[in-house]
């Protein structure tokens, strides 16, 4: 299956349910760090599986790499955020500077919008203030070269959310791919309601999304009485993408007996977007959408059917994990090995998100 871009797509409405986040900045206070710490490239050497990954109806729990290393003071962190229009990744970001800020630490948080070259520069710019550590939220480690290169050679560890390890100069990475278990459920789901066509949506600029697509890419295959049509959306028109693209697509799909729709996509905002294509359309045929990230836009959806599965991904615990890396490197910055945590996760869908949202309150953010 190949991920090709359609040559037109339909104009369509824009769909203006974008969330607005926080972005804070603060002077950070010169802090030293150890002249030359170990940041070679390195294999996990652990990695905790989140205890909600056996089960879908099992609880989401945070699992920090190793026991709690002593709290870490006076530190300034500086942060990239992704983009404030992709709800979850932000939301990441958010809570990673609240768990810093409450600790004590100068925290510093910057927006580049999901432009790499910004992302890049807000991080040589924290390199330049010398901070303590910086973290990242969704890049890969290959789009962050220009920033790795400037960190390793200020001996400044930078930690990833959103991240894998694997063949980069990371301190330490929490990885929210969490790909198999959705996505197995997917094409099970698919098989058994005789799917027959399938509307994919990529974003291959960030992380989570080029291992999500990788994954399901060879499920598919396995399945060539499925018909796959991919599209590829940007930041920040990622809601906007996915109601023009599914406009075109459901166009070109018209209700045909014997022909049954669904939605495909590496995180939620463009679901959002097809969504309100169907609705314009004025489409009654059942169109299901399996995918990532659930925010307060998909808790309708989901409690509906339209969407079948979503998978959350837990942030305050992602944070307290993201803690634990940063101050596991302080507390032995030379001997320290890279670290990749597992993120907490649940599959929700229409038969657990009621009871899943009393248990959980505050779980969904907007």
């Amino acid at each position: 299956m190949s991920s090709t871009l359609p040559s037109k797509a339909v104009v369509a409405l824009v769909v203006a349910s974008l969330v607005a986040g926080c972005s804070a900045s603060a002077t950070p206070s010169a802090t030293s760090v150890p002249t030359s710490p170990p940041m070679a490239t390195a294999v996990p050497t652990a990695s905790s599986q989140a205890s909600s990954q056996a089960s879908p109806s099992a609880s989401s729990q945070a699992s920090p790499s190793a026991s709690p290393a002593p709290q870490a003071k006076n530190l300034t962190v500086g942060i990239v955020d992704f983009s404030e229009t992709s709800s979850t990744s932000h939301q990441f970001s958010v809570e990673d500077q609240k768990a810093f800020t409450a600790a004590g630490w100068t925290t510093l948080m910057e927006d580049p919008n999901g432009d790499v070259t910004k992302a890049n520069t807000i991080c040589q710019q924290y390199v330049t203030r010398n901070v303590s550590a910086i973290v990242l939220d969704v890049f890969t480690p290959d789009e962050m070269g220009l920033c790795l290169s400037a960190a390793k050679n200020a001996a400044i560890p930078v930690f990833g959310n959103s991240m894998s390890l694997a063949g980069s100069s990371l301190a330490g990475a929490i990885n929210t791919f969490t790909s198999s278990e959705l996505n197995t459920r997917f094409i099970q789901d698919a098989t058994t309601l005789g799917i027959t066509d399938i509307m994919e949506i990529n974003y291959h600029a960030g992380a989570p999304c080029v291992a999500r697509t990788q994954n399901v890419i060879p499920l598919l295959a396995a399945h060539p009485s499925i018909n796959v049509t991919a599209y590829e959306v940007s930041f920040p028109n990622e809601v906007q993408l996915g109601q023009q693209y599914a406009t075109a697509w459901l166009t070109a799909h018209p209700p045909t007996p014997g022909h049954k729709l669904a939605i495909w996509a590496c995180f939620s905002e463009p679901v959002l977007g097809a969504l309100a294509a169907i609705k314009q359309l004025g489409r009654t045929d059942v169109i299901p959408a399996w995918t990532w990230d659930v925010t307060q836009a998909t808790v309708a959806p989901i409690e509906s059917g339209q969407i079948a599965a979503d998978l959350w991904l837990d942030p305050v615990g992602m944070a307290t994990q993201m803690m634990s890396l940063i101050n596991g490197y302080e507390a032995s910055p030379y001997t320290w090995q890279p670290v990749e945590d597992d993120a907490a996760y649940k599959i929700i869908d229409s038969s657990n998100i009621v009871a899943w949202m009393a248990a959980n309150p505050g779980a969904v953010q907007p």
